[in-house]
């Protein structure tokens, strides 16, 4: 029953993050106003879940934690390879992050094997690809967090 609260508790998340990576996908452009929409409800939604005893605080407090942290290395990603990555895949992270809300500090661990899953994603995606044309990098943080996370449910939650 677990994975029901932790499947609740990001569902603003989860939401916004198949109509980031839908976009992206069909006419690759990330919307920042909607980044913004997504990380402003899915905070509000975490302090309503925790306020009223749903879930721990812990849970908000790893949401923010884990977007920051992985916002910030998307970020200076992006300023290391100029070209590789758009200002959009680094605002679409802040959604993408706070899917991990419910992972415990203590399984950090998952936000890693997170990174390497994107990159066999990200890596499988470039090799497949026709000619030299861009790669809609959303979808790809989209689907290897929802590949972690049902990985992570698999071992840890009832």
């Amino acid at each position: 029953m677990d994975y029901l609260f932790h499947t609740l508790s990001v569902l603003p998340c989860l939401i916004g993050g198949l109509v980031l990576a839908i976009r992206d996908e069909r006419v690759r452009l990330v919307s920042r106003r909607t980044v913004l929409v997504c990380v402003l409800v899915q905070l509000a939604w975490l302090t309503l879940l925790s306020a009223f005893g749903v879930t721990r605080w812990s849970v908000l407090f790893a949401g923010v934690t884990y977007t920051l942290c992985c916002t910030g290395v998307q970020f200076f990603l992006y300023h290391i390879a100029r070209g590789a990555l758009a200002f959009g895949d680094v605002t679409a992270m802040s959604v993408m992050a706070f899917l991990f809300s419910p992972v415990p500090f203590s399984q950090w661990h998952w936000l890693v094997i997170w990174w390497v899953v994107m990159g066999g994603c990200a890596s499988g995606k470039i090799a497949l690809r026709k000619e030299k044309q861009s790669v809609a990098f959303v979808p790809i943080l989209y689907v290897s967090a929802l590949i972690t996370l049902t990985a992570y449910a698999l071992t840890h939650l009832a």
